[in-house]
């Protein structure tokens, strides 16, 4: 294995222990939702999917802002030869935030709307991890794949446990 591949698994490994620790939060009964959001579960999963798209107008307005105030990037991708390397990377955070706001915001919903009502008190803790791993994936971004790993995982990890807590009520329901 390379070093860049050992740094990425060595960055990882915070973040998986950050999840695991969600789920441990809310197994022990240590974060507990309040009883109107576990009432209301479409109230539940419109707020944790908007506050993930929070992250998506972050982006934007990253790439936006950037182009207001360059003059070799302002014209706009079609009227440009190529873009500056600083546009580069904040069109690359803009695509793979988009790729996670969107999977991650579907999967919440989902389990918004199936979960067990005591499982339900995971959703805010994995809004906030994926929030703390956008921050981390931004400014880690320019490091490399090391750089972003820390934050890829605390974005991509709790959507990913997400998914397989949906397919394992899928095939216990069924």
């Amino acid at each position: 294995m390379k070093r860049e591949q050992l740094l990425i698994l060595a960055w990882g490994a915070p973040a998986l222990a950050l999840i695991l620790g969600a789920f441990w939060a809310v197994d022990a009964s240590l974060y507990v939702l309040p009883k109107d959001w576990q009432d209301d579960r479409l109230r539940l999963g419109a707020t944790c999917a908007a506050a993930l798209g929070f992250w998506l107008i972050v982006a934007v307005l990253r790439v936006s802002l950037h182009r207001f105030f360059s003059d070799v990037d302002r014209p706009g991708a079609g009227l440009t030869e190529a873009p500056s390397p600083a546009l580069r990377i904040k069109r690359a955070n803009l695509q793979n935030t988009l790729e996670q706001v969107v999977l991650a915001a579907l999967a919440h919903i989902a389990y918004a709307a199936t979960a067990p009502q005591p499982a339900l008190a995971i959703l805010p803790l994995f809004v906030a991890l994926f929030s703390l791993g956008r921050i981390a994936f931004m400014a880690g971004y320019r490091f490399g794949a090391a750089g972003r790993a820390f934050g890829f995982g605390l974005s991509f990890g709790p959507t990913l446990a997400l998914y397989f807590l949906l397919a394992a009520q899928l095939f216990s329901d069924g």
